[in-house]
């Protein structure tokens, strides 16, 4: 689907809008909460040092659903150690994997094509923009 990446919208550091029959959604990443964005659509996000989650959007209605496809997190001691794939880290559900499997998906997420980005300034915003998103727009 057609979608266009804002980079450092006030208030987030993404902000994200969807195309989906003729529909426009919106969805908003904070600080850390969208990084390395690749083409295929999926992108890193943290929550701190040892939160490394790598996650994919879905537009179902008018929501934008996060796909974690895998993702670290802290033990009961505090200490880096827990590895996931699938699942949610807010309720740590997902299947345990080990962490060389966790450090080869980050290896296999990191050599992927980085998406493109334009840069808009204030005076050409209107013309960028809409070539921005006829591209988006007729890439489908």
């Amino acid at each position: 689907m057609p979608e266009l990446i804002f980079s450092e919208w006030p208030g987030f550091d993404r902000l994200v809008l969807h195309i989906e029959n003729g529909i426009v959604k919106a969805s908003c990443h904070p600080y850390r909460g969208m990084k390395n964005l690749k083409t295929d659509g999926t992108f890193e996000g943290s929550a701190g040092a040892a939160y490394t989650y790598i996650m994919r959007e879905h537009y179902t209605g008018t929501d934008a659903e996060t796909e974690f496809l895998y993702y670290s997190d802290y033990d009961e001691e505090n200490n880096v150690g827990l590895y996931y794939k699938n699942g949610n880290p807010e309720k740590i559900n997902g299947e345990p994997i080990s962490q060389e499997e966790f450090y080869k998906l980050l290896d296999e997420f990191y050599a992927k094509e980085d998406a493109p980005w334009y840069e808009f300034n204030a005076d050409t915003i209107v013309n960028d923009f809409t070539i921005a998103w006829n591209i988006a727009v007729n890439k489908k």
